[in-house]
């Protein structure tokens, strides 16, 4: 798996609007073979 590092929240790319700063856990997105890749290794099998 490949991730590109998109820096900190209010600098260039990820920029926070209407809310203050993520207090919990972030959400990503994944491409659906990068989601198939994580539910082998964690020995799921999820409907695409």
């Amino acid at each position: 798996m490949n991730f590109n590092d998109l820096g900190h929240f209010n600098e260039d790319v990820m920029k926070v609007t209407n809310f203050s700063p993520p207090k919990r856990g972030a959400v990503i997105q994944l491409t659906k073979k990068e989601a198939v890749q994580l539910a082998k290794h964690w020995g799921i099998f999820p409907k695409f």
